[in-house]
Parts: structure tokens; C-alpha cells; sequence
């Protein structure tokens, strides 16, 4: 029994490479394939990791298999691939160089690590800063408490990306990450940034920084996103991550 969720054929073809490697355990009684659906279905649907169906390897299989992919990094070199393999698809050079960053906080659903209150939105949990390319893509994302403000979590993303991709030259922000986001970008790495006008009457859509809050949008169908039941920020960025995974699969034939 399928579901929407799992990978077809031409889905696992592109990316499977990034699961037949050693580095997981040599005696696996499952196919690659098999966990990674049903993680998939965990992001998608928002259930409990014990909750999972039994046409999926056992629960704990399967969130041993996350959280090992997590740590080695896999989640993030699979989103990378993909956003590579689109761009150049649609006739754009894999190497970008304008990034636009957004942040959103959002409810943590029990105890972990880096829990704050955002007095602003009035939320207690964490916030997660991410940053797209001007088709939406994500390329990268940092998961840290609500109570740190968009200026600073800005400037940690800024610098983390800049360190990654040297041939970015602007950033475009919202007007609440001024600040240390400015300087970071500015003065340490010497790069353009752009803020959108403060909104003081009717709404108005910003030019290219709307594409952010598009993303934010686009990921949050993935119903675990709707809060943060991780426990730790490593897990709750790489389940971005597979939301974005999920997605790009979605767009890319």
C-alpha cells in the first residue's frame, strides 16, 4: 500500500545515491528506500514517530535512521543537490548571488533545547531563520529560541551562508533585522544588503522579499512544521530541510 507521500520510482532514482554508502550500517534488513518514506510520511502528515503505519519499517528503525542522516549532514547535501539540479534545469547557473532571509517563530510541544519567549509575536518556543535563492529554493536554515531577536539570528545565517557560498553579494531582509544583520553583511563580509520599507499604511506587497514569506508558506503544509516537537535544533532544521526535499521533487520533472 503506497501513499502520497512515498517516493516514486524517478523520485528515489535521484536521489538514492545519497543513501548507498556504508556510513548507515552494513547489515540493513530494510531497503534505503523504505525509512525514508517513512519519514517522510512523519513530516508530512505531522504524526507521532510511534504512530507510524505498519506498512513502514518499525518506528524506531525508522527515527534511527533520521537522526543518524541528521548528524552526517545527508538531509542537507540531498536539499543542496536538488536546488543545484533545479536551477540548471530552469536555465540558472548553480552558483546564486542574491539570498533573501526571513524568520518565523513557532510553538515548541514540549521540553528541548534553546526554548525562548518572542515577546513580539507572543510565542513561547524557537524561531527558524531561512534563506532563498529568487525562486524560493532553500538553501540554508538555523533553528534557535523565539527570544533572539531577527537582527542577531539574521547575522549567525548571513555568516554561516557566506562561509558556504562566497559568490553571493546581496541580501535583502525585512525591516526588523536591521541591526547586526547590517554590520555582519556589510562590514565584516562586504556585501550588499536591502531592507523592505516599514509597512505604516495599506499593505503593500515588497519586491523579491515577498519570495520568502512564499517559501515559509509553501513548507508549512508539511504538518509537522505546525509546531516544534523536537527536541534538539539540529532535528527540527533537518526536518525543514525534508519538507523542502519533499517539494522540490514535487517541481522538478
Amino acid at each position: 500500500m503506497g501513499y502520497p507521500s512515498d517516493l516514486n520510482d524517478q523520485d528515489w532514482e535521484l536521489i538514492r545515491h545519497h543513501f548507498d554508502t556504508g556510513k548507515y550500517g552494513n547489515r540493513a534488513v530494510h531497503s534505503r528506500r523504505n525509512p525514508v518514506n517513512g519519514i517522510l510520511y512523519v513530516v508530512k502528515t505531522g504524526c507521532q514517530w510511534r504512530m507510524l503505519p505498519k506498512d513502514f519499517p518499525p518506528w524506531k528503525t525508522v527515527y534511527g535512521y533520521f537522526r543518524r542522516l541528521s548528524l552526517l549532514g545527508i538531509w542537507k547535501k540531498v536539499l543542496g543537490d536538488l536546488v543545484a539540479k533545479k536551477r540548471v534545469r530552469q536555465g540558472r547557473s548553480e552558483d546564486l548571488s542574491l539570498l533573501i532571509v526571513g524568520a518565523q517563530s513557532i510553538h515548541t510541544a514540549g521540553k528541548g533545547e534553546q526554548s525562548g519567549f518572542d515577546g513580539g509575536k507572543k510565542i513561547q518556543g524557537r524561531k527558524r531563520q531561512i534563506a532563498v535563492d529568487i525562486q524560493g529554493n532553500l538553501h540554508q536554515v538555523l533553528v534557535h529560541k523565539a527570544n533572539i531577536h531577527d537582527s542577531k539570528g539574521g547575522a549567525l545565517l548571513a555568516d554561516i551562508m557566506l562561509r558556504q557560498r562566497n559568490g553571493v553579494k546581496t541580501f535583502l531582509a525585512d525591516w526588523g533585522s536591521r541591526g547586526l544583520f547590517a554590520e555582519v553583511v556589510t562590514q565584516l563580509h562586504k556585501r550588499k544588503v536591502g531592507f523592505s520599507t516599514k509597512i505604516t499604511g495599506e499593505f503593500v506587497l515588497q519586491p523579491k522579499r515577498w519570495i520568502v514569506e512564499c517559501t515559509i508558506a509553501w513548507l508549512n503544509w508539511a504538518r509537522r512544521l505546525s509546531k516544534d516537537f523536537e527536541k534538539k535544533c539540529i532535528y527540527r532544521e533537518n526536518i525543514i530541510r525534508i519538507s523542502a526535499i519533499a517539494l522540490i521533487l514535487r517541481q522538478i520533472h
